[in-house]
């Protein structure tokens, strides 16, 4: 799916980060965590769990496959938080 406008009302905290991997710097992750899963499927639609989303014009940067994976945060896991 590519985005051609964005909703991100319901991203929690202040913005998605983008990590860069230091041993393979062409390998990048997109990291947001959402307010809940209505949120995520305003942003990225129905089939989240199995699409990409990328950005308008971003298919030139990107190798292929993609690859897509969700984690649960600690809150959603039932972890605690503390460190």
């Amino acid at each position: 799916m590519t985005l051609s406008h964005l909703s991100w009302s319901g991203i929690a905290g202040s913005s998605a980060d983008v990590l860069v991997d230091l041993a393979e710097p062409s390998r990048v992750q997109y990291v947001s965590e959402w307010a809940d899963e209505a949120a995520l499927i305003s942003y990225a639609g129905e089939d989240w769990r199995t699409q990409p989303v990328t950005f308008p014009d971003e298919e030139r940067f990107l190798r292929r496959p993609l690859a897509l994976r969700h984690f649960l945060s600690d809150a959603e896991a039932g972890t605690p938080t503390t460190r």
